[in-house]
């Protein structure tokens, strides 16, 4: 049996708010228990709470229930003031249903990357909301050679990476990496394949 049990760090992203603009989106990217769901949590509590300036409005996609923990209709875990949660459906179907309901301006889900779930974050882009997702990914070399990031930063919904290295300090000891710094060096990772 395997259980894993989700915390809540309050504060964790307190590093990186002031690093980037929410609006050009971030990609959480690291390994199994590096802290990507925990930074991605605390990101959206504080853009939805006025953190990072005005409060947006956050479309919360929580398929597994693991980001916001719903029982009963309430969430257990701080997801700021401005956030509407969607549980329990697909990725793909609740960006969708987000987009055409919600009017939100940033959408957050976590493990983002099938075709399906990229193709509704594209149509999101085209409406004007803007992305906080996670993917997996287990080194700096991967990340520049993963066909799934170099997917997800195509659809350009992405300016900033945050990558994080180490399931010893969850969420914390993260690297900001930039759209244009990423593609020049997954141009240079291609070139010594």
């Amino acid at each position: 049996i395997n259980l894993r049990v989700s915390r809540e760090v309050v504060g964790v992203a307190r590093t990186f708010l002031s690093q980037f603009n929410p609006r050009d989106g971030v990609l959480l990217v690291g390994m199994p228990a590096s802290g990507k769901t925990t930074l991605l949590r605390d990101m959206v509590r504080a853009v939805a709470s006025s953190e990072w300036g005005s409060p947006l409005k956050v479309a919360l996609i929580d398929e597994r229930m693991e980001l916001s923990a719903v029982r009963n209709g309430i969430p257990s875990y701080k997801i700021g003031l401005c956030t509407d949660v969607i549980c329990g459906q697909s990725k793909a179907v609740a960006i969708e249903q987000a987009v055409r309901t919600l009017s939100p301006d940033i959408i957050a889900c976590d493990e983002i990357g099938s075709g399906a779930e990229i193709e509704e974050l594209e149509a999101g882009l085209c409406c004007g909301a803007s992305f906080f997702a996670t993917t997996h990914c287990g080194n700096l070399q991967d990340l520049y050679q993963s066909k799934r990031v170099a997917k997800l930063m195509a659809t350009q919904a992405f300016g900033y990476i945050i990558f994080l290295a180490s399931a010893s300090t969850p969420g914390a000891n993260g690297k900001l990496i930039s759209k244009e710094e990423y593609n020049n060096e997954a141009n240079r990772a291609i070139v010594y394949l």
